[in-house]
C-alpha cells in the first residue's frame, strides 16, 4: 500500500472511531495508537502524515475532536461533560482549557448562545503535493553489512534547527580517534528516537567510521549500526534546505512507493566537504 493510501485509510478510521464515540468505546484519541493500528512507528507515521496533510496528526487528532465537540455543544441538549467523555475526556477542566484554547470561548458560552465557534478543523482530504527538491534515489534500494560508528553523542530537543555548535565540538576533537585502518573518510550523522511521546527529541552521534575492533579514547561513543536494507536519498546544496528534502522523501516519494520506512534510527553520510547529503533511511522489505 502506498504511504499516501495508508494516511487516507488512517484518516477514515479516526473518522470512523468519532463517529461511534460513547463512553464504552470513546475515538483515538493518541497518534501512537493510530499508527499502530495502520502499521507504522508513531514517529515515520508523525513524519507521513505531516507531509501528506499538511499538519502533525497530534494535531488533527485534537482539532478533529473538539471541532466535533463544539458542533455537538451548540446543536444538542446532552450536558457537556456528557459530551466530552464521550470524545475521551475524562477531566472537565483538561477539555475546558483545551476548548477555550482553541476557540477562544468557553464551551457553556457556545451552549448559551448556539453557535458553532470559528477555528473547527473539517475533516482533512490529503493531496499527495505538487513539489519538487534538490532530491533524487541514489542506486534505488541499498543492503549495507552492520558497521561501527566513533563520535560524540547529543540529545536534540524538538524544533532545534541547527547542529552547527555540536559538529563544532566533534570536529575539534575528531582528530583524536583512531580510525583503526578504515578507509571510509566520509563524515556521518547518526539519528535516533524513541517512540515514549514524553521523549521530545533525538539522539545524535557526530562520528566517523572506524574499524570493529578498534580502541578509541573515552571521550568517544562507538555505536554498531546494523545490517539494514535502505532508500538512500542525495540531498546538494548543504544543510540550508534539508527540510524540504525531507519533505520530499516523506510527502513525495513514500507518498507513492508501498515501501516503509522502519525502525527507531537512520543516518546521514557526508562524503565530501559538506554540500552532498546522503540520507539513509532504513526500510521494511515485506
Amino acid at each position: 500500500m502506498l504511504g499516501y493510501d495508508c494516511i487516507c485509510d488512517a484518516i477514515a478510521l479516526f473518522e470512523r472511531s468519532m463517529e461511534g464515540s460513547s463512553p464504552g468505546a470513546p475515538p483515538i484519541r493518541s497518534v501512537a495508537e493510530l499508527a499502530e493500528r495502520t502499521g507504522y512507528s508513531p514517529f515515520h507515521f508523525s513524519r507521513l502524515f505531516s507531509a501528506i496533510a499538511g499538519m502533525p496528526p497530534k494535531a488533527y487528532i485534537q482539532g478533529r475532536l473538539l471541532s466535533r465537540l463544539a458542533t455537538e455543544i451548540s446543536e444538542t441538549d446532552s450536558p457537556i461533560t456528557h459530551l466530552a467523555q464521550n470524545y475521551g475526556y475524562v477531566d472537565y477542566e483538561t477539555f475546558a482549557r483545551a476548548f477555550k484554547s482553541r476557540f477562544h470561548i468557553a464551551p457553556s458560552a457556545v451552549r448559551k448562545d448556539r453557535f458553532v465557534p470559528h477555528g473547527c478543523l473539517q475533516r482533512w482530504e490529503p493531496q499527495v503535493p505538487a513539489h519538487r527538491a534538490t532530491t533524487s534515489i541514489s542506486g534505488g534500494l541499498v543492503g549495507k553489512e552492520a558497521f561501527v560508528l566513533c563520535g560524540l553523542p547529543f540529545f536534540i530537543e524538538l524544533g532545534e534547527k541547527s547542529f552547527h555548535k555540536h559538529w563544532a565540538s566533534f570536529m575539534h576533537v575528531q582528530d583524536r580517534m583512531n580510525l583503526g585502518g578504515s578507509d571510509d573518510t566520509a563524515f556521518h550523522q547518526f539519528s535516533a528516537w524513541n517512540d515514549d511521546a514524553e521523549l521530545h527529541g533525538l539522539s545524535v552521534l557526530c562520528a566517523r567510521r572506524v574499524a570493529e575492533h578498534s580502541t578509541q579514547p573515552p571521550i568517544f561513543t562507538l555505536r554498531t549500526v546494523p545490517a539494514a536494507d535502505y532508500v538512500v536519498f542525495r540531498h546538494e546544496g548543504g544543510p540550508k534546505d534539508l527540510a524540504l528534502t525531507y519533505q520530499y522523501i516523506y510527502g513525495q516519494w513514500f507518498a507513492t512507493h508501498d515501501l516503509k520506512a522502519s525502525l527507531c534510527w537512520e543516518f546521514q553520510r557526508y562524503p565530501g566537504n559538506g554540500d552532498l547529503i546522503e540520507i539513509h533511511i532504513p526500510i521494511a522489505l515485506v
